[in-house]
């Protein structure tokens, strides 16, 4: 009863704190156009900045597949995605930029991609290898699986325009590490083992390709070094050693011998990622000559990441001078014509040359 008689008191004294300017009156039928338009110029937006990622990502994922060892599959180069792929107020806007249907409809061919000059945006895949794909979001699984399986050329049925053609493209063997577009705005990128993530933040801060590519080259490192699983690995241990420590203290701090366990090592796993990741971003053909200059950069964006010690990742200041060296070690490569191999047994000496370790 008391509830009932405050519940009006409290509507009365909201409305008392109500705006009071006379605003245009917008109606969600009115505004449903405006909505739809919101919706294409959004993904428009994203759909430029993955295909810039593709285009900067697609040769160092094929130059990098002898560093990749067995983390390498074929690799078209295209991305696709089916009407009901999507949430359901997507849908029409997915159809009416890229024609998306009940099959797999491409939205981005790579610009050095194998399926470059081949494929184009809008082709609808029906067929692969005279097999028709299945109806619907699972198609595209099933199209990634017979990419994923193939040993030569996809013959490749395609509905172009309305017309069904034939096209047969072959894949090329690639770092199996896809480059993602995350739309987060922090200025931020990760690997999580098998994806490599880049958020628009990254992408609106980055001045040019080659800081992209140097980005996308410490991450590939990540995942071709297999430091996540590492970190897993170091985590799983700490938190059998807090276990341990927990039973005889009497507290339990089995968590935090896990973070522990997960941070251990971690500035040298960073520190090798720069360092591989530059060879990887020059393998492909980058000018990695301004590379260094990102962490100029990171710099002044951040500066709490100038501190010498660092944290869990090295200081932007000698991750700046450990990025000049690895420059000199790559140039004096390609100017007596060596291979381009990251230096196996110099990398506890080289960071400590920069004062990594300290």
């Amino acid at each position: 009863m008391r509830l009932t008689l405050m519940l009006p008191a409290m509507a009365l004294l909201l409305s008392s704190c109500a705006p009071t300017s006379q605003t245009p009156n917008i109606t969600n039928e009115m505004a449903e156009g405006e909505a739809a338009l919101q919706r294409e110029l959004a993904v428009k937006e994203n759909m430029a900045m993955a295909r810039k990622l593709e285009d900067i990502a697609s040769p160092i994922l094929i130059a990098n597949a002898p560093l990749c060892h067995n983390m390498v599959e074929p690799y078209l180069g295209v991305h696709f995605v089916t009407r009901d792929a999507v949430t359901k107020e997507y849908q029409s806007t997915m159809e009416n930029l890229y024609g998306a249907g009940d099959y797999p409809t491409i939205t981005i061919v790579g610009k050095k991609a194998p399926a470059s000059g081949v494929l184009k945006v809008g082709d609808m895949i029906t067929q692969v290898n005279g097999t028709t794909l299945p109806s619907g979001k699972t198609s595209l699984q099933a199209l990634q699986d017979e990419i994923k399986d193939s040993t030569g050329a996809l013959n490749l049925t395609i509905d172009r325009n309305g017309k069904s053609i034939n096209k047969s493209v072959k894949p090329k063997m690639a770092c199996a590490s896809p480059v993602l577009l995350s739309p987060k705005p922090d200025v931020n990128a990760f690997a999580d083992g098998k994806n490599i993530h880049i958020t628009k933040g990254m992408m609106r801060f980055a001045e040019n390709d080659t800081q992209l590519a140097t980005v996308i080259g410490h991450e590939l490192a990540h995942n071709s070094r297999e430091h996540i699983n590492a970190k897993r690995g170091n985590a799983v241990v700490g938190g059998l050693l807090g276990a341990a420590v927990s039973v005889a203290i009497g507290v339990n701090i089995t968590d935090l011998g896990a973070q522990i366990g997960a941070g251990a090592n971690s500035q040298g796993f960073e520190a090798e990622a720069d360092y591989v990741g530059l060879y990887h971003t020059a393998r492909a053909g980058y000018d990695i000559n301004s590379a260094p200059q990102l962490w100029r950069r990171m710099a002044a964006n951040n500066a709490s990441g100038i501190h010498l010690a660092g944290g869990s990742h090295p200081s932007t200041a000698k991750r700046f001078l450990a990025l000049e060296a690895t420059v000199k070690e790559i140039n004096a490569k390609k100017a007596k014509g060596l291979p381009l191999v990251p230096e196996e047994q110099e990398v506890q000496q080289r960071q400590e040359e920069v004062g990594l370790n300290n």
